[in-house]
This record gives structure tokens, sequence and C-alpha cells, in this order.
């Protein structure tokens, strides 16, 4: 997943190009790879946590140990991370997140 150019916008007061949550998440809601512990609803609650702490996800590569249906790892390229690396043992999470993180 790519992150379009509809994907940002330019905040002012920090002079950074971010990433819209908004249309992030809507985007994702046409991804159906729901599971029962899926961190879909919490993802733009992670975003804020990380810009509190000055971390932004199109600085740093990011390693989803238990991806289960990729939202975490989905979120984060659509964010603009030059790097997602997943994983999770159930082959057909792992063929997932090949296409839709890594293609």
């Amino acid at each position: 997943m790519k992150m379009n150019k509809q994907h940002k916008y330019m905040d002012i007061r920090s002079g950074r190009v971010k990433p819209d949550l908004r249309l992030i998440m809507k985007d994702m809601n046409s991804i159906s790879m729901n599971y029962i512990g899926n961190k879909r609803k919490l993802l733009s609650w992670i975003y804020r946590s990380f810009e509190e702490e000055d971390i932004h996800l199109e600085d740093y590569s990011v390693f989803d140990a238990f991806a289960g249906g990729g939202s975490f790892s989905i979120f984060s390229k659509m964010c603009g991370c030059p790097v997602v690396v997943t994983n999770d043992l159930m082959k057909n999470a792992w063929v997932n997140h090949k296409v839709l993180v890594e293609g």
C-alpha cells in the first residue's frame, strides 16, 4: 500500500507533511481483514500517542511482530512509513501481508 497524495496534508503548526488519518481509515475500511483482536479501531489513538512523543511513522521502520490481520502494518505503510516488516504464524495472514503490505 503506497500513500497517495490525497492521504497527506501540510500541518502548518509543525511544518511537516502529515498523513490524513480520516482518509486512510476510510480506505482501510474497504480492506476486509478483520479478526477478533484487531487494532483497527485503535489506529488513530496509536498514531496520536506516537505524535505526542514526537515519533513520526514516516521517519521510522516498523516491525509488526504479531500482525494478524495487518491493520497496523497497512496503516503504517499508508502513513508513509518507509519500511514495514510483518510476521505471523498463520499462513493466510502471511500471504495477505505479502500482498497488502509488501506488494
